[in-house]
Parts: C-alpha cells; sequence; structure tokens
C-alpha cells in the first residue's frame, strides 16, 4: 500500500503537472439587451451524447432604475425553439482544447416555445441590480 502511495506521488515530487480531467471553455456576451418579461436569457445546448459540465456562472448588469432581479440555472429538455439570438464563440481557456459543438445561444426577442424544465428543481439567486450613472463613461 505503502509503495503504491509513493509510486502515485513521485509525479508531484518531479513537478509534473498533471493533465486536466476535461477541457475547459468560457463565452460571454456584452450589452445584451434583454427583452421586457425575459423568459430564457441565455442557453447552453450540447448535441446529444455530450457531456457538458457548468462550473460557474457570472452575471453583471445596470439598469435604467435600481432594483433586484431573479436569476435562475435550469435545465430545459428539448432545447428552446423560435426567438431571436446571437451564438457568442465559445473559447477554449487552454489553446490546445479542441473545437466544441456545444452552443451558447443570447436571446434578445424570447424563445417562442420553451421547453420544460428537467431533472433537479431550478438554482435561483436574487441580484441587485444598480441604476446606470446618466452619463456612462466611454473608454478612452
Amino acid at each position: 500500500m505503502l509503495k503504491r502511495s509513493l509510486w502515485s506521488l513521485l509525479p508531484c515530487l518531479l513537478g509534473a503537472q498533471p493533465a486536466l480531467a476535461w477541457p475547459t471553455y468560457w463565452a460571454s456576451t456584452y450589452n445584451l439587451a434583454v427583452p421586457a418579461g425575459a423568459t430564457d436569457v441565455v442557453c447552453l445546448e450540447n448535441p446529444n451524447g455530450i457531456v457538458v459540465r457548468l462550473l460557474g456562472v457570472s452575471v453583471y448588469g445596470v439598469g435604467a432604475v435600481a432594483g433586484t432581479i431573479n436569476i435562475s440555472v435550469v435545465r430545459r429538455t428539448p432545447t428552446n425553439t423560435g426567438g431571436t439570438s446571437t451564438t457568442p464563440a465559445i473559447t477554449g481557456s487552454d489553446v490546445n482544447a479542441s473545437a466544441t459543438q456545444t452552443i451558447f445561444r443570447a436571446y434578445t426577442a424570447n424563445p417562442t416555445a420553451s421547453a420544460t424544465c428537467a431533472g433537479t428543481s431550478p438554482r435561483t439567486a436574487r441580484m441587485p441590480i444598480p441604476r446606470a450613472p446618466p452619463c456612462w463613461p466611454s473608454a478612452i
């Protein structure tokens, strides 16, 4: 047992970096005009047979007035249809990562047919939205 444990620590002792278990990717959208009464704002769609693990979500925003909105992460099946959307690029965190078949979709008009919630219940959080300043500074 001790010999096996020492053998498994050998790469660490020699300074070798272990390979990641799976490739990681990221995608983002900026200045997204969310429709009034938004249902699904962004969706991560994966083809059949592909495993996608969502490791984190970050949401930032400002509004015409300060307020609070609900942010939910929901698993839907099948995917939404209709609506108006863009498909921002999904970029690998490692330059050697292969291209992904997953699609990141950002809606500017609600999907016409939202799929049903599948599996576990949605995870919801309340997010404060600050009021945008009257004169937003531009980049120099």
